[in-house]
Order: C-alpha cells, then sequence, then structure tokens
C-alpha cells in the first residue's frame, strides 16, 4: 500500500492606510508532500518535500524562502484499519533565504542570510481513514537544520561565510491518498 499526503496552505493580507497613502502586504504559501510505502503493516518509507515562502512589506520588506527533500520514514502505534497515531522522521536537505530591507529611506538597506546543509525532521501525527482510500492527517513537525552559507549586510558592506542552525515547528492538517492495499 501507498500513501500520499499534502498540505497547501497560502494567505495574503493587505493594509491601506488612506490619510498616509500607505499600503501594507503579507503573502505566504507553504507546500507540503510526503509519500510512503509500507514494507510491513505498520511501517513506511518514503520522501518528503517542503517548500515555503513568504514576504510582508510595512517599514520593512522581508521575504524568506525554505525547501527541504529527503526520505522519509513513518511508523504507526495501531493497525491502519482505521487509521491511527504515527511517528515519522526524515532527514533533509534544506536551502534557506531570508533578505530584510529597510524601504522607507531614499536608498534601501540589505541584510541577506542564504545557506544549504542537513537537517532532521521529527513528527507526531493521526491519521483517519475512510472507505479505505482517503485518510484526514493531523500532526505537527520540528525541523532542526545545520546551514552553512553566506550573510551580507549593506550598511557595514560586509559578506561573511557563515555557519548557523534553523529551528521550525509545524502544525499540519492534510488529506491522504491510499493506493493499492
Amino acid at each position: 500500500m501507498v500513501i500520499m499526503s499534502g498540505v497547501i496552505n497560502s494567505g495574503t493580507v493587505v493594509k491601506s492606510d488612506t490619510t498616509q497613502l500607505n499600503k501594507k502586504f503579507n503573502n505566504n504559501y507553504a507546500f507540503n508532500l510526503t509519500g510512503y510505502k509500507f514494507l510491513k503493516d505498520r511501517i513506511g518509507i518514503g520522501i518528503m518535500l517542503d517548500i515555503a515562502r513568504t514576504s510582508s512589506e510595512e517599514l520593512f520588506f522581508n521575504e524568506s524562502e525554505i525547501f527541504n527533500i529527503g526520505p522519509s520514514f513513518r511508523y504507526y502505534l495501531a493497525s491502519l484499519n482505521q487509521g491511527g497515531a504515527f511517528a515519522q522522521s526524515s532527514i533533509v536537505y534544506t536551502r534557506f533565504y531570508d533578505r530584510i530591507t529597510l524601504i522607507d529611506i531614499t536608498n534601501p538597506i540589505d541584510k541577506v542570510l542564504k545557506g544549504r546543509g542537513p537537517g532532521l525532521s521529527l513528527g507526531l501525527g493521526y491519521s483517519y481513514v475512510f472507505k479505505d482510500i482517503v485518510s484526514l492527517e493531523i500532526g505537527f513537525r520540528l525541523i532542526h537544520s545545520w546551514l552553512s552559507g553566506e550573510s551580507f549586510d549593506q550598511i557595514t558592506n560586509i559578506s561573511n561565510d557563515t555557519d548557523f542552525r534553523r529551528f521550525s515547528f509545524s502544525f499540519s492538517f492534510g488529506v491522504g491518498i491510499l493506493i493499492g492495499k
């Protein structure tokens, strides 16, 4: 049996102040896809893909992008007849980009941080199966990545090679499709 599940979310907020003619916005999207082939009754091995982008503008313009991909493992604590609680883990390759720009001045000032490297994802969740083909999944996940890259600060005009860590915690609700028996 194969299970494919994913989460897509997107949101945009636009605020306008008509007295100052200032337009402010916040826009984001995230896409997560996981697929598992069950080797035994409760043990699955597969792949995880996670992509997210956010941007916002008020006094600062900020944009961030994250990309994670890697093999994934899932273990159900009980039989899959009607679903059940599960634990999952992934070893991921991470790419990260973050840019902050001060925009309410004559010459905008940038600060950029980007990097890539390995990471580890751990999560817990619950899956409920309908008619042996569709599952609703709820869960949370922590991703810890060890990244190497560079930072650039336009104020000091300094670019540095840097090593840094990135933590993310996410909560998800998604739909899964079960293929085969």
